[in-house]
């Protein structure tokens, strides 16, 4: 069980690591998402409907990360480990969505052709 748990960790560490690091371009750089992902007000996504929204959205995953992180780290740290709580388990579903929809995004990316133009809508394909 500490293998697995130690193989979500490390998802919820390198997501983080990604999400930050995408947060912190956003706010160096807008506009460039702003083309990219083509955020405006007739984007079909809420996420994409203005940098707000894209910013909470970000930053939400970012928390959500967080959490997992923490409670991955005082799993394996903790004396009773071998009993499973609530948070554990909301834990691991969440970090199994998440690895299902990365999957899922990067079979969206190879049919786009690698592709990131704004009328792309990966929710169609």
């Amino acid at each position: 069980m500490k293998f697995y748990i130690i193989f979500y960790a490390l998802f919820a560490f390198i997501a983080l690591t990604v999400l930050s690091t995408d947060l912190l371009s956003f706010y160096r750089e807008p506009a460039i998402y702003v083309n990219l992902y083509g955020i405006g007000k007739s984007s079909m996504h809420w996420q994409f409907k203005s940098t707000i929204n894209y910013q909470l959205w970000l930053g939400g995953l970012v928390v959500i990360f967080i959490y997992c992180g923490i409670v991955f780290i005082q799993h394996l740290f903790s004396k009773n480990s071998r009993k499973g709580s609530i948070h554990l388990y909301m834990a691991l579903i969440i970090i199994t969505i998440a690895m299902l929809w990365e999957v899922w995004s990067m079979i969206i990316w190879y049919k786009s052709g690698f592709d990131h133009y704004p009328g792309f809508d990966p929710y169609l394909l």
